[in-house]
């Protein structure tokens, strides 16, 4: 094993404007290295998606960086993604999702 990722909580903010619902979700994780790790940089694919029913709303794949080294020891991280704003829905049945995923990063 080369290293073991998780994200251990999620977070989510949301701000209602004039028609708008802006969303702040943040995830706090941790970065465990395994016997062939060797210190450095782990780069993690993290999205975040939002949808209401089966229409997808947002959908973003971020890179998250976290620097670590081979003595065993977790590194923990904090990802944020501030950016996520879309129309007010007409129903509350919007769901957020966070979690690893490892693309393509050009997708919506």
């Amino acid at each position: 094993m080369i290293y073991q990722a998780a994200i251990t909580d999620t977070t989510r903010a949301c701000q209602y404007g004039d028609g708008t619902i802006t969303i702040d979700v943040a995830a706090a994780g941790k970065v465990v290295p395994g016997p062939k790790y060797r210190s450095g940089t782990v780069s993690m694919p993290i999205r975040v998606a939002v949808v209401e029913g089966d229409k997808v709303l947002y959908s973003k794949l971020h890179r998250q960086s976290v620097t670590t080294n081979n003595d065993g020891v977790a590194t923990q991280f904090v990802f944020n993604d501030k950016a996520i704003s879309f129309p007010t829905p007409s129903k509350q049945n919007v769901e957020i999702f966070v979690g690893f995923d490892e693309g393509p990063y050009n997708t919506k």
